[in-house]
């Protein structure tokens, strides 16, 4: 109820702020198990994503986010809940493997699971090596792949401001890409779906591919020149 409740009160003034324009929202099934896979150029896409179809979004975020102290911390919070985020221990070791149980139970009680299978926003808007997660989702649990392109957003929120600016964004929601259940997929048939869904986003988006590394390496690439510097 907290989450709807939410999304129905920021939804008008986001959707005129970004001159918000949606499509193939269809392509995401009314019921059943589903994963949404986007691109991230910004925090604003875990807005965007939710405010765009009718079904309640579930995603996993680091516990931290809902531990923080002080009035910033308790607006982090409660904004990390309004949008379906579920808090995930990621430490390390078995800890670790709890995000990847979590996503499986939500899809297996037939509920929208939203990954960005970069693993961290780009830094500078290129589309960059997706991690194998979302493909062995997909396979444990035989839910379809929605791929989702999100344009705009880093315009919108740029160097990661805490409040986004009028700018217009568009979200596109691909066809469904099917998957046969497979309880021990193979490594290359983890990359090769992986990479099926990361062509799909770039085509979805236009956005310039690096599919040779992953995203955060680029950022410390950046850093590290920076520092040079």
């Amino acid at each position: 109820m907290f989450y709807y409740f939410i999304r129905a009160l920021i939804s008008p003034f986001f959707k005129r702020l970004f001159s918000l324009k949606i499509y193939g929202a269809l392509n995401v099934p009314k019921t059943g198990k589903a994963i949404l896979a986007a691109n991230h150029i910004a925090a604003a896409d875990s807005i965007v994503e939710p405010i765009s179809i009718s079904r309640k979004i579930n995603y996993i975020g680091k516990q931290e986010y809902f531990t923080g102290r002080g009035l910033k911390g308790k607006i982090i919070k409660y904004f990390m809940k309004s949008i379906g985020v579920i808090p995930v221990d990621r430490t390390g070791g078995e800890k670790s493997s709890d995000a990847l149980n979590t996503a499986i139970r939500i899809l297996q009680e037939n509920r929208v699971f939203g990954i960005y299978p970069e693993g961290t926003r780009s830094p500078d808007g290129v589309l960059y090596k997706g991690h194998t997660g979302v493909a062995r989702l997909a396979y444990i649990t035989g839910a379809p792949i929605i791929p989702v392109g999100i344009i705009g957003t880093n315009i919108a929120q740029p160097n990661e401001k805490l409040l986004p600016k009028k700018s217009p964004v568009t979200i596109k929601f691909g066809s469904a890409i099917l998957v046969k259940q497979k309880s021990n997929p193979t490594y290359q048939e983890l990359r090769d779906l992986t990479e099926k869904v990361m062509t799909e986003i770039a085509q979805l988006t236009g956005q310039k591919v690096n599919n040779k590394i992953y995203g955060i390496q680029r950022k410390k690439e950046l850093k590290n020149n920076k520092n040079l510097k």
